[in-house]
């Protein structure tokens, strides 16, 4: 039997832009992880303008806007069901999801844009939620709404360079970063050049545009006048490397947001297009960043001044900063995994479910693994002191290869669970229970989760032979024993 397919339609071109892909090719790797296979259909125009390498891949179907468009010619060009279909797409509407539900048993929506109202299963929206758009969308009663930026899909590079960044924004503003999206329509990059200009900077700025911005030339012109220092990118492959060396950004509220808050990045913004709103006035009121406004009412000079005022505060960069990076930890992707995967019972009849684990969960998972029965059959015996599993954490949450679970029975926190991938993008699973949830049937729910997890992956347990109670848990839940200390589980 074939692993599930996901199918993601959305489009991106000089006037939509390419956030829309970036997103779905974000949360495409992570579902990959899990042995998904991926599809993407989108018109034929997304592909020319974009190109493939940036599509969320798998199988690509870039068609007529007709056959893209109607959920019916695009089953019939897909030739398979979905079991998953994930849309993201300001021009599709609620008919558009309840005509695919013929061919797609789980209709994912990914949407930012406030006042619209959706026949979806899932609905995420990454989104701030303050003031007007509190309530921006309408769903049916039952279905899931994933809120807010800590479910912001982002690319594996951020997550990994997030752990990374431990540069302090109290230093001097040294280098400048510049990017309004991949195509800028509004040209509102050959604004922030003018207004680095004026205010006499002589740092390094980095300027990120895509090859085929319809300003490209206006903006090469003006990087050319203004020095060495002012380097143009065009769809550089060192993104993430160029933004974590950056002590101030210059960019619209739109799915980059989340990218700089990831890396905590003091940001200036500038509103491109209207549905940047809700995220511009989200992240202006929690102090993440400072918004200006919207282009056509943003001078060279109001941004001169703005640029200089941050410069010449750097409490305020660092208070900025820290702000920014507890908005959005990059974890998103991992969260839409968890959601996927649903629920099950355990031996109570309890519902248990997985909730992705954070920095904030390490002092728990320490005196859990820290207990005498944990620790008895654990690979290595000795419990880790806090200072190494602060660092371990770290480098867990920081590793796209890596998933940590809590395994969430009711009201409590029942165990859990890990996922690393080994050799051959097959997975390796680690799992315990809490000393409060014992025999409760917490880590036989937990395989089964694990499975929905990563449904087209094989999944390798590693048991000591004097651990009877696990060697019992894997050959119930029905993985096969390899040797003596490992067993295997297969994809279903």
């Amino acid at each position: 039997m074939p692993a599930p397919l996901a199918v993601f339609r959305m489009d991106g071109g000089l006037q939509i832009g390419g956030g829309h892909v970036v997103r779905c090719r974000a949360l495409a790797d992570g579902l990959r992880r899990g042995g998904w296979r991926i599809a993407t259909v989108c018109r034929a125009s997304t592909q020319d303008a974009m190109g493939s390498g940036t599509l969320p891949g798998g199988r690509i179907l870039a068609v007529a806007d007709d056959v893209a468009d109607d959920p019916a010619k695009t089953s019939a060009a897909l030739g398979e069901h979905a079991n998953l279909l994930v849309i993201d797409h300001y021009g599709l509407d609620e008919s558009y999801e309840r005509d695919s539900r013929s061919w797609a048993d789980t209709i994912m929506v990914l949407d930012d844009l406030p006042g619209r109202t959706h026949d979806s299963d899932i609905l995420l929206n990454p989104s701030i939620l303050t003031g007007r758009n509190t309530k921006s969308h309408t769903i049916k009663t039952g279905h899931i709404s994933l809120t807010g930026p800590a479910y912001a899909p982002l690319r594996d590079a951020f997550v990994r360079a997030r752990g990374d960044k431990t540069k302090s924004c109290v230093r001097p503003v040294e280098h400048l970063f510049i990017s309004f999206g991949a195509t800028d329509p509004a040209n509102a990059t050959s604004l922030a050049l003018d207004a680095v200009a004026e205010t006499g900077f002589n740092g390094s700025v980095d300027v990120v545009l895509s090859g085929v911005a319809p300003h490209l030339d206006d903006v090469r012109a003006k990087v050319g006048h203004l020095g060495d220092k002012v380097r143009l990118h065009t769809d550089p492959e060192n993104l993430v490397a160029l933004l974590t060396r950056a002590d101030l950004a210059i960019g619209a509220p739109g799915s980059s947001a989340w990218e700089r808050c990831c890396l905590a990045i003091p940001t200036i913004m500038i509103q491109i297009a209207n549905n940047q709103a809700g995220i511009a006035a989200g992240l202006d009121s929690a102090g993440a960043a400072d918004f200006l406004g919207p282009v056509e009412k943003v001078t060279s000079g109001m941004l001169a001044e703005a640029i200089v005022a941050l410069m010449d505060d750097p409490v305020r960069r660092a208070d900025m900063a820290t702000k920014a990076g507890r908005i959005c930890d990059g974890l998103g992707t991992a969260r839409v995994r968890a959601c996927l995967a649903g629920e099950t019972t355990d031996a109570t009849g309890t519902p248990v479910r997985l909730r992705v684990a954070t920095m904030d969960d390490a002092p728990r998972l320490l005196d859990w693994q820290s207990h005498p029965e944990t620790r008895l059959f654990a690979r290595y015996p000795e419990a880790p002191d806090p200072v190494t599993h602060q660092t371990w954490m770290h480098r867990v949450l920081g590793d796209p290869a890596r998933i940590l679970c809590l395994l969430e029975t009711g009201d409590q926190l029942g165990g859990s669970l890990r996922l690393d991938t080994v050799e051959d993008d097959e997975l390796e699973i680690s799992i315990y229970t809490a000393p409060s949830h014992y025999r409760r049937g917490i880590a036989a729910a937990g395989l089964r989760l694990a499975r929905r997890l990563a449904p087209g992956r094989h999944i390798h347990a590693h048991v000591l032979p004097e651990n009877a109670a696990s060697h019992a848990l894997f050959t119930n839940a029905g993985y096969s024993q390899v040797t003596a200390d490992h067993y295997v589980e297969a994809p279903q």
